[in-house]
C-alpha cells in the first residue's frame, strides 16, 4: 500500500471516531469546528423516505441526489439530527454532506417532524419574551429566508397563538396577529382539530407538496434564523406575561382606531384630510397650501400637548419601530431621522434588523409617522418618473443618482420642517403671555432621557453613497416641491420599497 493511501485511510478512520463521539448542541448554534466528523460508509443498512404519517409517500433525493446506502447517522435521535443539519446549515455545508441526514431522518419522518415542530415552537415562544412582535418577526425571516421557512414560521406561529387563551393577549399584539396570513387549525381527517406538534408541520408539508429534502431545507434555515437573532426592547406585552409586566417605554398607540370606546385624536384626523386634499390635486400651488396647513396642524399640535402635559406626569415618552428596507437603507434611515427630529422625536436606527425605533410623545410619533410614509411614497414617484423618461443605462437609472437623490432630499425635507416649526413656535410666542421655549425643551430632555437609559451610547455613521451632483440637483427639487404628507405607517409595515 502505498504512503499516499495510508495516509487517506487515518484520515477517515480519525473522521469515524469523530462521528462517533460527536454530542448535540441543543438550541444554540455552536461554532463550526475543524473536527466535524464526514461520511462513514458502512454504519447502517441500507436507506430511503419511508412513508408519511398521512399516507402518502415522502419524496426523497431531489435536492440532495440521495444519499445511498451506510448513512453515517443511521444511529442518532431525532434531536440529534435536528442538531446536525442545523449545524451543517449554520456552516454554509449541504449536498452531499445534508445528504446523508436525510437519508436517516426518512427512516423517522414522523418523529423528525415532531422534533423540529418542538423546537420551532421553543424558539417563537423565546423570541416573543426576546421583544420581538409577530409582523416583525415574520418579516425578519422573510428577509433571510427563502419562501419556503417563510410559511414554515407562519404556521410556527399560528400553532403558538391557539394554545393562547386570547384573553390573555395585549389587543395589539391580536392586531398584529391578524394581519399575517396564518394557516388554519390542522385537521384530524375526522372533521376535528388534530393536537400535538407533528400534527401542523405535517399539514404545512402537505399544503405545500413539500419532500422530505425541502423539509430539511426549509427547517434547518429557519431554526439558524431563529437561534441567531438578537433581544431588542419589548414594546408590547409578550405572550405568557403577568399582570405585573411593564415595558420600560410604552409602544404604539393606534391614533387612528375607530372601534367601539377607541379614542380618535381630532387634529390628526384634520391632518390626514388635509394630506389626502393635498395628494389627490393636481394642482402644485393647491397641494403646497393644503400640506402647509397640514404641517402647522402638526407643530400647533404639538405646542398644545406639550403644555397640557406640564402638570401630567403619567404623559411619558412612547416607541414605536418602523421598518427601513434595502436598498438606499441608509438614506431612508437619515430621512426618517429628519423628519423625527422635527417632529420633536429621536430615532435609533438597527441597521443589522433594518428597523429604525422612534422614542417621543406619543401624538408627535403618529405625526410623524404620517410624514415619513408620504416622503418615501413621493421620493419613490419621483425616481420612477426620472427612470420613466430615461435610455436603459441613463445616469438617472444608476445606483449613485439614487443614492445622492434621497440623500439630498433628505436633507432639504429637514430643512423644510425645521423652516415651518420655526415659524409656527415664534408666533405662538407672541400670542402667549409666557415663553413657550422652556416647556418644549423640557419635553426634548425628557425625550433624550429616555433614549440614554434605553440605549445607553450611540454611534453615528456617515451615510453610505456615492455623491452625484446631477441627483443631489434632482433630490433637491423634489424635497422643494414635496406635498410634506401622507397615510399611517401600519403596524410593523413597510412604508414603500424604492426601485
Amino acid at each position: 500500500m502505498s504512503k499516499s493511501n495510508r495516509e487517506k485511510r487515518a484520515a477517515r478512520a480519525r473522521a469515524r471516531r469523530a462521528a462517533g463521539s460527536s454530542g448535540a448542541p441543543g438550541d444554540r448554534v455552536t461554532p463550526p469546528s475543524r473536527d466535524r466528523a464526514g461520511p462513514r460508509p458502512g454504519s447502517g443498512p441500507a436507506s430511503g423516505p419511508g412513508p408519511s404519517s398521512s399516507g402518502r409517500a415522502e419524496r426523497g433525493g431531489g435536492e440532495f441526489g440521495g444519499g445511498g446506502f451506510g448513512s453515517p447517522f443511521g444511529g442518532r435521535s431525532t434531536d440529534e439530527l435536528v442538531d446536525v443539519v442545523v449545524q451543517l446549515t449554520y456552516r454554509g455545508e449541504g449536498g452531499r454532506s445534508l445528504a446523508s441526514v436525510v437519508d436517516a431522518i426518512g427512516r423517522d419522518l414522523p418523529g423528525f417532524r415532531s422534533a423540529v415542530a418542538a423546537r420551532l415552537r421553543r424558539l417563537v415562544a423565546s423570541q416573543w419574551a426576546n421583544g420581538w412582535q409577530p409582523v416583525e418577526l415574520v418579516r425578519h425571516v422573510r428577509r433571510g429566508c427563502g419562501q419556503p421557512a417563510v410559511r414554515l414560521v407562519l404556521a410556527a406561529i399560528a400553532a403558538d397563538h391557539a394554545g393562547r387563551p386570547l384573553s390573555t393577549l395585549d389587543p395589539r399584539w391580536t392586531a398584529q396577529i391578524a394581519t399575517l396570513d396564518l394557516p388554519g387549525p390542522p385537521d384530524d381527517g375526522r372533521g376535528g382539530t388534530a393536537t400535538g406538534d407533528r400534527a401542523w408541520v405535517r399539514q404545512w408539508m402537505a399544503s405545500d407538496d413539500v419532500t422530505t429534502d425541502e423539509l430539511v431545507l426549509a427547517a434547518a434555515e429557519l431554526l439558524v434564523r431563529l437561534m441567531t437573532m438578537t433581544a431588542i426592547e419589548a414594546l408590547i406585552a409578550p405572550p405568557g406575561a403577568g399582570p405585573d409586566w411593564r415595558a420600560r417605554v410604552a409602544g404604539p398607540v393606534d391614533h387612528g382606531a375607530t372601534g367601539e370606546g377607541a379614542e380618535v385624536d381630532p387634529v390628526l384626523e384634520k391632518v390626514r384630510a388635509l394630506l389626502a386634499k393635498a395628494e389627490s390635486t393636481s394642482f402644485d400651488a393647491e397641494a403646497e397650501a393644503f400640506t402647509a396647513k397640514a404641517q402647522e396642524l402638526i407643530a400647533r399640535h404639538a405646542i398644545d400637548a406639550a403644555l397640557l402635559a406640564v402638570d401630567d406626569r403619567d404623559d411619558g415618552p412612547s416607541a414605536i419601530r418602523v421598518f427601513i428596507d434595502d436598498p438606499y437603507i441608509d438614506a431612508k434611515s437619515l430621512l426618517l431621522q429628519v423628519v423625527a427630529g422635527a417632529g420633536r422625536c429621536r430615532t435609533v436606527f438597527l441597521s443589522s434588523l433594518g428597523m429604525s425605533t422612534v422614542i417621543g410623545f406619543a401624538s408627535d410619533l403618529a405625526a410623524v409617522e404620517m410624514m415619513f410614509t408620504s416622503l418615501l411614497v413621493q421620493a419613490q414617484s419621483a425616481l420612477a418618473a426620472a427612470a420613466r423618461s430615461a435610455p436603459p443605462g441613463a445616469r438617472t437609472r444608476s445606483r449613485g443618482y439614487r443614492a445622492a437623490f434621497l440623500q439630498s432630499y433628505a436633507s432639504r425635507i429637514g430643512q423644510r420642517l425645521d423652516e415651518i416649526n420655526q415659524a409656527v413656535v415664534a408666533e405662538s410666542e407672541r400670542e402667549s403671555t409666557s415663553s413657550i421655549l422652556p416647556v418644549l425643551a423640557s419635553r426634548d430632555a425628557v425625550v433624550q432621557g429616555t433614549v440614554d437609559e434605553l440605549f445607553g451610547a450611540l454611534s453615528s455613521h456617515t451615510v453610505r453613497g456615492g455623491y452625484d451632483p446631477a441627483g443631489w440637483a434632482s433630490g433637491r427639487f423634489a424635497a422643494d416641491t414635496a406635498q410634506l404628507g401622507g397615510g399611517p405607517v401600519e403596524a410593523g409595515g413597510d412604508p414603500v420599497a424604492l426601485p
